[in-house]
């Protein structure tokens, strides 16, 4: 770990101006990935700016609005009866997420912001990794690639993005509130993230000392019945290989809105927007629900060691719309 110098934010303008100035200025909230990639060598700013102090944790109703501060603690989250009422699946989303501990400290923007658990990007020794040093290439190509992306990568990058909560968050269509230098704006949770690996060190929009400030979840039938379903390779603590989010509306006896997000098998989270658009109009049942999520599944390019995440994909999806079927439903 390189030394730097710690500073404390005493205003969000004053830390988005601070970061601005100085790019080699990381910001500091629940400190669980920051600190996490000190010691690993994965980052190694001059100054770590404080952000614990900022007015910035608010969980709260707004009208038509769930309004969730960007240093909210995930454990506080999950525990919210506003957010179990007004966006079940990010509750659980949390829930499923890492230990108790880190829960405890971790932030909702720190989680949105985590980078890939890729084991060649995390790995103490040298290796090819376009994520840490552009250029040297992509091990995991021919490597260990079971934890790899089948959607959305290329031979520059087959690295999945980590965080639960956002695919949660993009099944009920949430946005981000960022501070920049050149004011507030407002930007979807999907569009967050870099949306091609075509510059693998660049994984999202956000441009030098933008700060999330908020999460933002529109209200309504929709984020209600949110569902959110984990598939790892231990019962805790473990990353997904496979997630999958739904949110689904009846209309009669047939489904007449539907999201669905997949997490763990892309560099972002993965839009099934052509299972949402088979899905409506259909009746629920396993088989339909199969074929709108093969049809998503159709454009996976697995590599030698995960092609079985296909499957396991498929029957996420069904499972999260079955049980988003069942809330919406009651």
């Amino acid at each position: 770990m390189r030394p730097f110098a710690y500073e404390r934010a005493e205003s969000t303008a004053a830390a988005v101006g601070r970061a601005a100035a100085d790019p080699a200025v990381a910001f500091l909230a629940g400190g669980t990935e920051l600190v996490a990639w000190l010691k690993e060598g994965i980052s190694a700013p001059r100054t770590v700016l404080d952000l614990s102090r900022l007015p910035l944790d608010g969980i709260h109703r707004d009208g038509e609005m769930l309004r969730i501060g960007a240093l909210a603690r995930l454990a506080d989250v999950a525990a919210n009866p506003v957010v179990s009422a007004v966006a079940p699946a990010l509750a659980q989303a949390i829930d499923s997420a890492a230990s108790p501990q880190i829960r405890a400290m971790g932030t909702v923007a720190g989680n949105l912001l985590q980078r890939t658990r890729c084991p060649y990007y995390r790995s103490p020794t040298e290796a090819p990794c376009n994520k840490r040093r552009p250029g040297s290439g992509c091990a995991a190509l021919g490597g260990d690639n079971r934890t790899a992306a089948i959607l959305g990568a290329n031979e520059r990058c087959v690295a999945t993005h980590p965080s639960d909560l956002a695919v949660a968050l993009v099944a009920v269509e949430a946005s981000v509130l960022v501070e920049g230098t050149d004011g507030p704006r407002v930007i979807p949770i999907e569009e967050l993230h870099a949306p091609e690996p075509e510059d693998p060190t660049r994984e999202t929009v956000l441009r030098s000392g933008d700060l999330i400030t908020e999460l933002r979840v529109a209200r309504g039938r929709l984020a209600e019945a949110g569902c959110f379903v984990k598939i790892r390779d231990r019962a805790a603590f473990d990353f997904a290989l496979v997630s999958a989010a739904a949110a689904v509306l009846p209309d009669g006896d047939r489904i007449g809105a539907a999201r669905v997000a997949l997490g763990g098998v892309a560099p972002r989270p993965w839009r099934c927007r052509r299972a949402e658009s088979e899905l409506v109009g259909k009746t629920v049942g396993l088989e339909q629900i199969r074929r709108a999520a093969e049809l998503d599944l159709a454009l996976a390019r697995p590599l030698a060691q995960n092609g079985f995440k296909v499957e396991l994909a498929v029957r996420a999806v069904v499972r999260a719309v079955e049980r988003s079927w069942e809330a919406a439903c009651r």
